[in-house]
């Protein structure tokens, strides 16, 4: 699939990258035009309490901010499966929600972030998964 420019401030949710190969996958998503989400999938994904939590050599770790979701994507994507998942609408990034972003203590120089830097980090992440370092 071709990547699609993330577009804040658009209103409208959209994949903006898709790929599958042999049970792993990445996918970026566009959330409302408010701010872009990453996910990864992977041959033995389950629904677990603790996705939030995932270890290498003992330490916590996760990517951007850490995991903040695991389950479908929705009837919306037409993407199947189970997707652990994480977004970039931290304090530091750019997050459109249609109001005045300074009462959140965010201003218009926080990062706006490129489907290439979220793909490079998606799929950093799944390198990490297939290599046995990441573990839930």
């Amino acid at each position: 699939m071709e990547l699609k420019q993330m577009i804040y401030g658009s209103g409208k949710s959209e994949v903006l990258y898709h790929e599958e190969d042999n049970g792993y996958g990445v996918t970026i998503l566009n959330i409302r035009g408010g701010h872009p989400c990453a996910y990864v999938t992977y041959p033995g994904i389950k629904i677990t309490d603790d996705y939030e939590q995932f270890w290498i050599d003992d330490q916590v770790v996760g990517p951007h901010g850490g995991f903040t979701f695991l389950g479908t994507l929705g009837d919306w994507t037409g993407i199947d499966g189970i997707w652990l998942g994480w977004d970039y609408a931290h304090c530091g990034d750019y997050s459109w929600s249609g109001v005045d972003i300074s009462l959140f203590g965010c201003d218009d120089d926080d990062k706006r972030w490129t489907t290439e830097e979220i793909l490079e980090e998606a799929r950093a992440v799944l390198q990490c998964i297939k290599d046995g370092k990441l573990k839930n």
